[in-house]
């Protein structure tokens, strides 16, 4: 797998804005460790700062950082929110940036999560076991994932019976992906404690009772060709709530092959939009570039008449061997990676949706949401999830091994933490982890040897001599 290569990495990179802030940089290879009492330049650039020219960084500040014991530790004002990027050099020779990002209250101490909200198993017309889905989910650097398996929400009791005992660092979210009786509008619902589907699949007749008491209240504002289907979605969403779930509306320009006709239309969406019943959309999902073009075309519209509702981005995936895994997904800002904060979250809109490819080397990514949320999530695609991903992706076979009887928990109860630990020290909440004296010692013993050694491109920049090739 690609990784992006990087020689520092600054504790905490997440910071209070209009405050003064302590920074750390660490070195992520131990030769880049920094020299004792040397003197370095850390340059400080906010990058929405007020600027004449783009060619000079007039905005700069300039610090002299002395190391100390391998590290460099500095101070410093970030007034306003916003990613500041900070390159470090010596004697005017660049070393390497790292890349922070200051936070307003609201906003700081909120975790971001990556996450899918709507994913299916072989339990309905899926490819794979529940808890193979879940340990790909893992491998790919998430944090949580919601199975909803269509019209079915035991997969979701099968998926934690399997980890059952045995903590995991990916929270399982149950779900299910709910299509009543009589309606090609498809919800997902996220998080309740009970089924809806169980209701119209085992007792049909309460169902059907239930729903036309829905459709004799309404008003006549519902057109008649209307009103059956969206009495539906109203008990839908109501029986969803009544669970403490969210009602998601699910990929409202979706088409079946044998129809080649949208599943909702246009006006049956305003009315959907306008009942106030659900408390979020799916803009990204398993439509194709098309459907999400238009969904995210009516979420623009929906909002531009002074409206809300929470935009999240899923992949609807059915088969993991299939280009479009881990490029659409949600990134999500809640107080704990836990279904009652997560769901809060989405409640709040604190919530963005992705768009990207899985190109390795030209990674791309496409953020829907506010300004100030997508500015933020961007930064952290490019930065923090960049390395979660690297932490979890051992997890993934670790899981698969266990439900299988190859591993006997300890390994994944080993590595259930550690995204969560570097989220710690990425956050400021724990402090870094600082080369020991030993680590220092070692270094230090190599590096006389490079110094007093045959002169080479390397070498040179430690001795001053002329390198000999």
């Amino acid at each position: 797998m690609y990784q992006t290569i990087t020689h520092y990495a600054a504790w905490p990179s997440l910071l209070k804005a209009g405050q003064v802030n302590e920074i750390t940089v660490t070195a992520t290879q131990r030769t880049f460790m920094f020299w004792e009492d040397k003197e370095y330049t850390v340059r400080i650039n906010a990058l929405f700062a007020d600027v004449e020219d783009y060619h000079y960084a007039i905005h700069k500040t300039d610090l002299t950082v002395k190391g100390h014991k391998g590290i460099l530790k500095f101070s410093h004002l970030f007034e306003g929110e916003g990613e500041y990027w900070i390159d470090i050099s010596d004697d005017e020779k660049p070393l390497g940036s790292v890349h922070v990002y200051a936070l307003q209250d609201d906003l700081y101490g909120l975790r971001p999560l990556k996450g899918d909200f709507h994913s299916h198993s072989y339990r309905s017309d899926g490819t794979e076991d529940p808890g193979m889905v879940a340990s790909l989910f893992r491998e790919y650097g998430y944090d949580f994932f919601v199975l909803t398996d269509h019209n079915r929400y035991y997969p979701g009791a099968e998926l934690l019976d399997g980890y059952d005992g045995i903590p995991l660092g990916l929270h399982l979210i149950r779900g299910e992906e709910v299509h009543t009786p009589g309606s090609m509008v498809h919800l997902v619902h996220v998080g309740g404690t009970g089924s809806v589907a169980e209701i119209y699949v085992h007792d049909r007749p309460t169902y059907e009772k239930e729903y036309k008491a829905i459709e004799k209240e309404l008003s006549d504002r519902i057109p008649a060709q209307y009103r059956a289907r969206y009495a539906m979605a109203m008990w839908a969403a109501d029986k969803i709530h009544s669970f403490g779930g969210i009602a998601v509306i699910a990929h409202p320009y979706w088409h079946h092959g044998g129809s080649h006709t949208y599943n909702i239309t246009p006006e049956f969406l305003e009315l959907l939009l306008n009942s106030g019943k659900f408390d979020a959309m799916e803009v990204g999902g398993g439509i194709g570039h098309i459907g999400i073009n238009l969904t995210l075309a009516r979420w623009q519209e929906w909002t531009a008449k002074g409206n809300a509702i929470t935009i999240m981005g899923t992949s609807d995936i059915h088969g993991f061997n299939n280009r479009d895994f881990n490029t659409r997904y949600s990134v999500v800002f809640a107080k704990d990676n836990t279904t009652e904060s997560i769901l809060d979250a989405l409640k709040a809109g604190l919530c963005v949706s992705v768009e990207g490819n899985n190109d390795p080397h030209l990674p791309e990514y496409r953020c829907y949401g506010s300004l100030r949320l997508v500015t933020y999530a961007q930064f952290l695609l490019n930065n923090y999830f960049t390395e979660t991903r690297h932490i979890a992706e051992g997890e993934g076979p670790a899981m698969r091994r266990y439900l299988t009887g190859e591993e006997n928990g300890e390994l994944l109860s080993a590595m259930a933490d550690r995204v969560d630990n570097y989220y710690r020290r990425y956050a400021g909440i724990d402090a870094p982890i600082l080369p020991t004296d030993k680590m220092l010692e070692r270094i230090e013993h190599w590096r006389d040897l490079q110094r007093n050694g045959p002169p080479t491109c390397s070498s040179y920049l430690l001795s001053g001599k002329k390198p000999h090739i």
